[in-house]
């Protein structure tokens, strides 16, 4: 600058010039979705800097994965065993270094497995083999990777993937079944159940009774299974082949007992029945049948014909001669 003499200078002056920070902004589409199969889309085009330098956009997308650009995409991949919200960060950064972060949550969901099986059979007597087969499914789609099986009697099976089960028990108990499923990601179902029915026999395995001779007597025995305690009292009915009653008494299991005088000449039949005693179970009903007779049959040796006798004695004369001859 000069005055009015004409004598020129020059001055210096400092302009501060201030950096105004980027401001961070993103949109993710969709909000929600499904773990492992869901691509969400983040887009950080509404970030801005005052002076329209923005260097950088990192990502962290709160399962320890990251990304940079301006737009990311990124499918959750972790174990999420039901719904879980992941806080996701957008770091910008101008060309000052200055730097902006926005935080937006992005729910993951993980809908649970639903776990069924079938089982053949579901009753029968021990030992009592059963097949279990699962039939378990995923409304998202994901992979049954793991089985959990527990039979309530202590008997755990824990792996995968295991559908099928067979599973054997000596138990007269019957006992739940019950399954449990879990996804590729961690999803449990609810516990699916099923009650098999064992049971041991009971009931009558033997009845037997001897023929006799008006006015002798009858033994009678009564044998009965494993499962049927031997002071169980086996009903007996006995009955002329008229429809006469003769009598109802009682024995023991695995008793004999001996029965009479009887007076009347005849068939006989004798029913035995057990108590407490399920029809579809075992044999609560046994019957036989004896004979009385007026006397008891001869048991006649049969009679040698005289054509057999002569046939075997021309053979025994043949094979002495050929015998002779030989020698």
């Amino acid at each position: 600058a000069c005055d009015d003499a004409g004598a020129c200078g020059k001055t210096t002056m400092l302009v501060n010039v201030k950096n105004s920070p980027p401001t961070a902004c993103f949109n993710v589409s969709p909000s929600e979705g499904i773990v492992g199969k869901t691509e969400f889309t983040f887009d950080a085009s509404c970030s801005s800097d005052p002076e329209g330098s923005i260097l950088s956009y990192e990502w962290n997308f709160g399962d320890g994965s990251t990304a940079t650009g301006a737009i990311a995409k990124h499918i959750y991949k972790t174990s999420v065993a039901t719904d879980q919200i992941f806080y996701v960060q957008l770091v910008v950064t101008d060309s000052a270094g200055d730097k902006d972060d926005e935080i937006k949550p992005v729910k993951v969901k993980n809908s649970a497995p639903l776990a069924k099986f079938s089982a053949v059979p579901i009753a029968g007597l021990k030992p009592l083999t059963v097949v279990f087969v699962a039939h378990a499914s995923d409304p998202d789609g994901h992979e049954i990777t793991r089985y959990y099986w527990d039979f309530g009697d202590g008997t755990t099976f824990d792996g995968g993937p295991e559908y099928i089960k067979v599973y054997t028990t000596e138990s007269t108990t019957p006992y739940h079944a019950t399954l449990k499923v879990y996804d590729e990601y961690g999803g449990e179902s609810p516990v699916y159940h099923m009650e098999i029915a064992v049971y041991a026999q009971k009931g009558i395995e033997t009845l037997r009774a001897s023929n006799t001779v008006v006015g002798g007597s009858t033994t009678i025995y009564v044998g009965c299974t494993e499962a049927t305690s031997a002071s169980t009292n086996i009903n007996l009915t006995l009955k002329h082949s008229d429809g006469t009653l003769l009598t109802t008494i009682s024995i023991q299991c695995n008793q004999s007992m001996s029965y009479g005088p009887i007076k009347t000449p005849g068939i006989y039949t004798v029913i035995a029945q057990a108590p407490d005693c399920a029809a579809n179970v075992a044999e609560c009903t046994k019957t036989t049948t004896f004979h009385v007779f007026e006397e008891m049959p001869e048991v006649k040796t049969p009679e040698i014909s005289f054509l057999l006798v002569v046939a075997v004695a021309f053979i025994a004369l043949g094979m002495a001669k050929l015998k002779n001859k030989n020698s």
